[in-house]
């Protein structure tokens, strides 16, 4: 798919986690190392905000489902 038009913000993050995509999100998810879903985002727009406040510091995988298909991002959290 057309992977160059999703932008994935701030990288390390500590509050929140932007997803802008110039296609349609239809989903937006976080995983930890262990492969564990921690949150969920709706999509059907092009930008899509995570709440990564209550998450541990450390990598985690944003999945990103759109209409080209699914990208996965890899983003730190830091405190």
């Amino acid at each position: 798919g057309d992977d160059g038009r999703i932008r994935v913000f701030p990288n390390p993050a500590r509050n929140y986690v932007s997803v802008q995509s110039s296609h349609e999100i239809r989903g937006v998810s976080m995983i930890d190392l262990v492969g564990r879903t921690v949150l969920n985002a709706a999509g059907g727009v092009d930008e899509v905000q995570l709440n990564v406040s209550g998450l541990h510091p450390g990598i985690y995988f944003i999945r990103i489902e759109s209409s080209t298909g699914v990208h996965t991002e890899r983003i730190q959290v830091v405190r």
